[in-house]
């Protein structure tokens, strides 16, 4: 999975399409010793926003709000005992009537060679006000063409990684039988301090409370899209410890979030929903290749609250594959392992 080729520095516009270097700090890892999935969404978001969003919002005529956003890995690191210098390119997918993707590829340099750790896709949908979408203009379209064109050959890549992590939403959570081996909440017997047993729909899940807190707030006063990436990697802990899954199993091969509905952190009786499933059948991918499956199951995620109305929504919902991708290469990238 190494890349030798360096992103492409035409840039037609820097709001849109642009190659951003961040330092990962020592010790920014998660209790596997790896880089989490939220350190990596958070790095494209800080790319998103380094384009000027104010600028962007003037070209829409408007204001955007993520409606989902899927990540798959291509390399594992661990022991990030030093700093990681890393790069993340930015351009964008697909163009629709009111929606727009960004499209990012998450880069390292290693002796020799500079390695791709993970690609990642953010689907936006321009507003004009909460619930009224928004055509995009032509300007717009016009700026983001340059950038699709400037950037087809990866972009390619991208879209191909991405739809198979997007296509893990497309497997219904209430339609899919509890594989054999695989925690039924019914018959486990769960911490109340960790975990309680709830029914949503007539389908039993585990529920983790979540305490909403400011610093989870974004720019439009809604909780923050890497916020609940961070919530379903902490229930995602939780859930592994319980059903004993081996360390080196344990890792986050792709994982995809379709949010459903703006969340106030005023919003009350928060919690995160995790069921467990069987993996989804094995996928061909566009080059021929294979996304193998293990016996381990995947993770079903739903984000819920209680607002002011009394009544309780669902306001985004993830499902997360560990250890069953095939070509997720760890060795040649432990860092400092003393």
């Amino acid at each position: 999975m190494e890349d030798t080729a360096a992103p492409s520095s035409a840039m037609p516009d820097a709001r849109l399409a642009m190659v951003k270097d961040f330092t990962i700090g020592r010790g920014r890892r998660d209790r596997n010793t790896a880089i989490a999935p939220s350190i990596l969404f958070e790095l494209c978001m800080e790319t998103r926003l380094a384009g000027n969003r104010e600028a962007i919002h003037e070209l829409l005529g408007g204001r955007y709000v993520i409606k989902a956003q899927s990540l798959r890995f291509h390399h594992r690191l661990r022991h990030l005992f030093e700093p990681l210098e890393v790069r993340v390119s930015q351009s964008i997918g697909n163009l629709g009537n009111s929606s727009f993707e960004y499209l990012y590829s998450i880069y390292c340099e290693q002796p020799g060679k500079r390695v791709l750790l993970a690609t990642a896709v953010v689907v936006c949908v321009a507003v004009r006000a909460p619930g009224e979408k928004l055509p995009l203009p032509p300007n717009f379209r016009r700026i983001a063409s340059a950038a699709q064109e400037a950037r087809m050959l990866e972009d390619s890549r991208r879209r191909r990684d991405s739809d198979y992590a997007s296509s893990l939403l497309s497997i219904e959570m209430d339609s899919v039988p509890t594989s054999e081996g695989a925690i039924n909440p019914r018959a486990s017997a769960v911490p109340v301090t960790q975990l309680s047993l709830v029914t949503s729909d007539g389908v039993d899940y585990f529920a983790m409370p979540v305490l909403l807190r400011p610093s989870d707030e974004d720019w439009n006063h809604h909780v923050n899209n890497v916020s609940y990436v961070r919530f379903f990697e902490d229930a995602l802990e939780i859930v592994r410890e319980l059903a004993h899954v081996p360390f080196g199993a344990r890792d986050v091969d792709a994982m995809a979030i379709d949010y459903l509905r703006e969340c106030s952190i005023r919003v009350s009786n928060c919690r995160v929903l995790v069921r467990l499933q069987p993996p989804p059948p094995e996928n061909a991918l566009e080059d021929g290749s294979q996304a193998t499956t293990t016996s381990l199951p995947s993770l079903a995620f739903l984000f819920q609250g209680r607002e002011a109305d009394g009544k309780t929504y669902i306001y985004a919902r993830g499902r997360v594959v560990a250890a069953t991708l095939a070509g997720v290469q760890e060795d040649d990238l432990v860092t400092n392992d003393d």
